[in-house]
């Protein structure tokens, strides 16, 4: 993995929020997408394997995942025909129905535990090239009585890569929805000795009424961005 982070050139990332929670009849919440490019140049053709998390309240967990990647929407299917159950006489079919429900319990810890990390093998060419990926994750408010407030933590921009030592530069652009207002300042953490990343920009733009923030750094600090309305 060393090797391969020495040949990454560039790391950018924009995070984008959608006010869905304010379309009539839409999303409770609203939507965030964080988009990643790499650009790194390869001595020669490898391939390597990424462990990806799936999304959750974690920012540890790095909220990313391939472009391809799909979760998997497998359901439980009964071993027993509904039809044939329904037929049996009442004791045997309650005996069966707690079997099954046993399975349908073991069924779905073990898919929930399946989906917690997920491998991904990618096949990198020789030369410059260009790696991509994305997540999505939908934030509902917190409900104070001074009003809702949202919330949402992420790493940037790739943290399933070794840090660079060597001279490469990394960006995060974030926007918040139309008539967003960040609540508090923006927090961005790096690790304990680690220098802070820079806020480059930080302001609403007039026309558009969309607030946008800016950074630039070296290293994988975590993120913090609260908004109202």
């Amino acid at each position: 993995m060393s090797e391969f982070a020495r040949a990454i050139q560039k790391q950018d990332t924009v995070v984008t929020v959608s006010d869905t929670s304010r379309i009539p009849g839409g999303n409770i919440g609203d939507i965030v997408n964080v988009d990643t490019v790499i650009t790194l140049t390869n001595p020669e053709a490898q391939e390597i394997t990424l462990v990806l998390p799936t999304i959750t309240g974690d920012p540890e967990k790095a909220y990313l995942r391939t472009i391809g990647e799909v979760e998997n929407r497998q359901e439980f299917q009964s071993p027993v025909d509904l039809e044939q159950l329904d037929a049996m006489p009442e004791e045997q079919r309650k005996k069966l129905e707690e079997k099954i429900e046993i399975l349908r319990q073991q069924w779905n810890s073990t898919k929930e535990e399946a989906n917690k990390v997920s491998l991904s093998t990618i096949n990198l060419e020789a030369g410059g090239q260009e790696l991509k990926f994305f997540m999505q994750k939908e934030i509902t408010p917190t409900v104070t009585s001074e009003g809702e407030t949202f919330e949402f933590s992420f790493i940037a921009p790739q943290s399933n890569f070794s840090v660079n030592q060597g001279r490469f530069t990394m960006s995060v652009i974030i926007i918040l929805p139309k008539g967003a207002s960040l609540y508090g300042e923006p927090i961005a953490i790096s690790p304990e000795g680690i220098p802070a990343p820079v806020l480059e920009y930080n302001n609403k733009t007039q026309n558009v009424d969309r607030h946008i923030l800016q950074y630039s750094m070296q290293y994988d600090p975590v993120f913090t961005i609260r908004y109202r309305y």
